[in-house]
């Protein structure tokens, strides 16, 4: 039988639990010390509590313990650059677990299951502000704790920036509408087409009786260019223009395109374009292809589309000749950033061009809409709340998201959202604030002896067709499928977790589990019995 598992050499991969026949041991995921992977989430996922229940074929307990880490599984697995990828110790092995397929397989399944109604357990309403990535979080995490929540949302339908700011090729409608219903099957009530500022107040709701209001104010609103001829026709804006491809607004487009701007809003555009018949699009970005702020997946999404770039290059003047665009005028960026890093453009106006196009988008950047905000929450750039709580100076008043940070990540949003959300629950029961502290987990060391587990080849998503019916855009990446879940998740190490012997007395002395573990943790007794007292050795005489 299985005589002694070290603890000290003990690395949690789980290799022992995957190779036993007899399901003698187990992995415990809750450990004090974080696995890479989640320490790299900004929303730091259970990412290992969730893989550890797939390899134990409970796909039940790995949605659930999905949707408590993040009710927005089913929209990150789909948007999220997968921060937590970069970090995986499987890198060293082979390569990384694919955790973005195994997020979106989970979180689609949370938003199918059938929800219960929460019973409320307080009678102090909250109100959120803004219904896009941070404050659909936060009202979810609120709503399972038995808050009323009503969502104040100044479109016409709830999504905010997923809705109106992310093609459908990366994030469906039907994903949103679906998180919608499930998150009023909770009890969170939906109030659209209230815009801060002008069709209601913070100290509007503060008389209504909401003892708390969340601002998820998403930066939402384009920044325009100063070129000349900027303002005419045939310019559009990137969230302007995507907005109204969601809406179904434009259809269709045909002539030249070029699209301004290096970020993921630019290549959201310029896939968008490509996708309704454009006759070329052309991306012109101040920074070099190398410092392009985009994620190089979507760079890439561009690049199979047709979507040619010109790096290091800036607009200098739109041309007309009447409405219509005669050339464009375009100029040399000789560096983006400074010596300290700051973002500090430096034209070589000796290096000139021209470009044809019937259509411009400037993806430029965005900025946040803060009409209604109160000047004492207000900073130069935005709103200000602490980096834990999401407590703003006026206590009542919590916010998160773009407006707080500045234009970054969904997971980001969301991770703000749930700060948002505990620290509202925390305000209202009256608790300390200061005892709430930031995320700070050890992490766990980086994989010891890589060499000596098995390469496995990563299960991908099939790529689909680039396929478009009346503006709607199909989805690019087809999820994983269940087998495909399972054997992903059997390749994760659950790195910081420790195996346990849970059923000693099952164990058949195979020495399958001796010979397998990567870190020589486990030692097998070649006899699985004590010696009868009558037949054991006599001791050794001097």
């Amino acid at each position: 039988m299985i005589r002694s598992l070290d603890q000290e050499k003990c690395i949690g991969c789980g290799t022992c639990m995957k190779s036993c026949p007899l399901d003698v041991f187990r992995v415990h995921a809750l450990p004090a010390v974080a696995s890479p992977c989640s320490a790299a989430c900004p929303i730091h996922n259970n990412i290992r509590g969730y893989h550890a229940a797939l390899q134990l074929g409970s796909v039940e307990q790995a949605v659930a313990l999905s949707w408590k880490s993040n009710p927005l599984a089913a929209v990150t697995g789909r948007v999220c650059p997968h921060f937590c990828e970069a970090k995986c110790s499987r890198n060293s092995v082979d390569s990384a677990v694919n955790i973005g397929g195994i997020e979106r397989f989970l979180g689609d399944r949370a938003l199918e299951a059938p929800t219960e109604p929460v019973k409320k357990k307080h009678v102090a309403p909250v109100a959120v502000v803004g219904s896009g990535p941070a404050g659909l979080t936060c009202a979810a995490e609120l709503a399972r704790e038995g808050f009323s929540v009503t969502v104040f949302e100044a479109q016409e339908e709830p999504g905010g920036m997923l809705r109106y700011g992310i093609p459908e090729y990366r994030l469906p409608a039907e994903v949103l509408t679906k998180l919608i219903e499930k998150l009023h099957a909770m009890g969170v009530h939906f109030r659209c087409g209230q815009r801060l500022g002008s069709d209601f107040q913070l100290e509007q709701l503060k008389k209504q009786g909401y003892k708390a209001v969340m601002l998820g104010l998403g930066a939402g609103v384009a920044r325009r260019s100063p070129a000349e001829g900027a303002d005419g026709a045939q310019v559009m804006y990137g969230l302007e223009f995507l907005q109204a491809v969601r809406t179904r607004t434009i259809r269709e487009v045909s002539g030249k395109a070029l699209v301004v701007g290096g970020g993921d809003v630019a290549m959201d555009v310029a896939q968008s374009l490509a996708r309704l018949g454009a006759e070329s699009v052309l991306v012109a970005s101040l920074e070099s292809e190398g410092e392009m702020p985009a994620f190089r997946h979507n760079i890439e999404d561009a690049r199979r589309l047709g979507v040619r770039f010109s790096p290091s290059s800036s607009v200098r003047k739109i041309v007309r000749d009447g409405d219509r665009i005669a050339e464009i005028d375009m100029m040399r960026c000789a560096s983006v950033f400074d010596a300290q890093g700051r973002f500090a453009p430096v034209m070589d106006e000796a290096t000139t061009w021209t470009e044809n196009a019937d259509l411009v988008v400037f993806a430029i950047g965005q900025a946040c809409d803060l009409t209604g905000v109160p000047q004492d929450v207000l900073t130069r750039r935005g709103m200000a709340a602490d980096d834990v709580t999401g407590q703003t100076a006026i206590p009542w008043i919590f916010a998160a998201g773009d407006a707080v940070t500045g234009p970054s990540s969904v997971a980001s949003a969301v991770g703000g959202g749930k700060r948002a959300a505990n620290g509202i629950l925390t305000y209202l029961r009256g608790g300390d604030m200061s005892l709430l502290k930031a995320w700070d987990m050890p992490v766990t060391p980086e994989l010891e002896s890589p060499e000596k587990h098995k390469r496995v080849t990563r299960e991908e998503g099939r790529l689909l067709p680039a396929a478009s019916e009346d503006g709607h855009f199909m989805e690019l990446y087809a999820g994983l499928r269940h087998e495909q879940v399972l054997g992903e998740s059997f390749r994760c190490l659950t790195c910081g977790s420790k195996a346990n012997i849970e059923h000693p007395d099952d164990c058949m002395t195979c020495f399958g589990c001796e010979m397998g573990c990567p870190t020589g943790a486990i030692y097998v007794d070649p006899i699985k019995e004590d010696w009868p007292k009558a037949l054991a050795p006599l001791p050794e005489s001097d």
